[in-house]
């Protein structure tokens, strides 16, 4: 089956709950929320650039990057969305902390490349340097199920922490560039989209990695979500690939399209790539 829902705009972002039953899209000034059979859930204004546009663990909330560095947090048909300001000079990525409502935030300030750990409740609750060099921009952040914390710093790599205490281990992907990352539901695989690799992906464990192919086409740039299913989605200008849902943005709207399982190259793999 396919749908069709009207954006207002042209889509600038989107996000799929982790259940595949609601996406957003940020068209123009507003974001919105969508359910999966077309009918509009929420939305709330939002006049600034967005970007880094997810969804919670659970779904029930919505994060994004607004203008002037500020991390904005909506819980979509309650209220207005909420703005935090954790540093003036940037914020470049955002991800859920697994289990709570906690975000952590990539950003810069005059001591360098940090991690903001922000609570819904309680603001800004502290800052943990990057064990990168000052100059480098930090451009990714994931968490995995199993507790391990990803991040892509501009020209250095990919790195992942996979036990509390533990140095920073560097998988490799050093000319990724402005890359978004995910985990597998299960959190034993990485995979990074962007710059001239296109996209790779990483055992966390023995940090062997394949670069799989996107339908003939590579992505630069491209922003997504790994659902609890094992829906996959990568977004870019060009390319829209998913094993359950995928959206493209078109002009003015989105469309969306069902695959069954079934129809997947690779069934077995969480990580599935089909093309439309």
């Amino acid at each position: 089956p396919t749908l069709e829902v009207d954006a207002g705009a042209p889509v600038g972002a989107l996000a799929v709950s982790p259940d595949g039953e609601l996406f957003a899209t940020v068209g123009g000034s507003d974001v919105s929320v969508w359910r999966r059979s077309g009918s509009l859930f929420a939305r709330a204004h939002n006049p600034d650039p967005t970007t880094g546009l997810q969804f919670d663990v659970h779904g029930h909330r919505l994060a994004w990057i607004g203008h002037t560095g500020t991390v904005v947090l909506w819980r979509p048909g309650e209220g207005i969305p909420r703005m935090f300001a954790p540093t003036r000079l940037g914020v470049y990525a955002l991800a859920f902390v697994p289990g709570s409502d906690r975000i952590a935030a990539v950003g810069w300030d005059h001591l360098g490349p940090l991690f903001y750990m922000l609570d819904p409740q309680r603001g800004v609750l502290g800052t943990i340097p990057m064990q990168v060099g000052d100059d480098v921009q930090p451009r990714a952040v994931a968490f995995s199920s199993r507790g391990a914390l990803a991040y892509a710093a501009l020209g250095e790599g990919v790195f992942v922490v996979d036990r509390r205490g533990a140095m920073p281990r560097r998988l490799g992907g050093r000319d990724v560039a402005d890359a978004s990352l995910w985990f597998s539901p299960g959190g034993d695989q990485l995979v990074a989209v962007g710059g001239r690799s296109g996209a790779t992906v990483w055992d966390v464990d023995s940090g062997a990695s394949y670069r799989p192919a996107l339908a003939g086409v590579v992505p630069q740039g491209g922003f997504g979500t790994v659902g609890g299913d094992g829906a996959f989605t990568i977004v870019s200008e060009a390319v829209v690939t998913q094993a359950v849902l995928g959206l493209r943005g078109e002009a003015d709207d989105v469309r969306a399209w069902v695959t069954a399982s079934t129809d997947l190259r690779v069934a077995d793999d969480p990580l599935a790539f089909v093309g439309d």
